[in-house]
């Protein structure tokens, strides 16, 4: 059971979701009132949220799966420029003597990052 419209709000949440909402409450009413009767009708009337559910949750997880091989295997330019700028700044911070957590908190690096800058300057003097 799908609506024509599946941007639709109702209450503020998706016409989707009120859908599922309401296939569970038929199911749950029939099992009530017409016992084991209504469980063959009922599994009917839910197999296909819980269907949709199943599938979402498997594409998230092959999604993800994806998303971090991508991620490990390469960076964009923007993030590489991004990355060493505030290396960048992080070497300035600590030529200027600027503590490690307000360096931290400026820039977003890592503790150990910092500390390898610091000792890579330090071995430069």
């Amino acid at each position: 059971m799908k609506s024509n419209n599946s941007n639709s709000k109702v209450n503020k949440e998706s016409f989707i979701r009120f859908n599922d909402i309401m296939l569970y409450f038929t199911a749950i009413i029939g099992i009530l009132g017409c016992k084991q009767y209504f469980i063959i009708a009922a599994l009917l009337i839910i197999f296909y949220p819980i269907k949709s559910r199943i599938n979402y949750a498997r594409e998230n997880k092959s999604r993800d799966a994806n998303d971090n091989d991508i991620k490990d295997e390469t960076l964009s330019e923007e993030d590489l420029a991004l990355v060493s700028t505030k290396k960048d700044m992080a070497i300035d911070l600590l030529n200027n003597n600027a503590s490690i957590n307000f360096i931290i908190e400026v820039t977003g690096l890592g503790h150990k990052e910092i500390e390898n800058l610091s000792k890579d300057i330090n071995s430069c003097k």
